[in-house]
């Protein structure tokens, strides 16, 4: 598995991220070019190895609101200062739901994968089971 340590960007688009290998542990740096980057957990800023929002957490890490003053991602995720940066985890949530966030989690993110991956391939995205 790799780690996540920096993005990339030209400014207005995220062009690859560097990682490194066993989880983080490995020396060297590598280097990913990518057409479109999502982060599955972090927050502004920053990149985790696991996920910022555990059982009770807080949210809002990358908050997804119809205006870009009430939050840094749309509701599909896409983080609004780079073009093909997507976020697909409970830092979307502008807020705790008051409950384990679990499913929502993941009805989000595979919500919002479908939908990424359709504007990838330009094909329907395979049905959600």
């Amino acid at each position: 598995s790799f780690l996540a340590e920096e993005l990339l960007s030209n400014g207005r688009y995220v062009s690859g991220v560097i990682a490194r290998a066993n989880g983080g542990r490995a020396k060297k740096r590598v280097t990913f070019p990518a057409r479109a980057v999502v982060l599955a957990s972090g927050g502004v800023g920053h990149l985790f190895a696991v996920t910022t929002n555990p059982s009770k957490a807080r949210g809002g890490g990358c908050g997804m609101a119809a205006d870009g003053k009430q939050g840094v991602t749309d509701a599909w995720g896409r983080y609004r200062g780079l073009g093909n940066l997507s976020v697909c985890d409970g830092s979307l949530f502008p807020t705790s739901i008051g409950a384990n966030p679990q499913l929502s989690v993941y009805g989000l993110a595979a919500r919002n994968a479908s939908r990424l991956a359709e504007e990838l391939t330009k094909q329907p995205a395979p049905a959600l089971a």
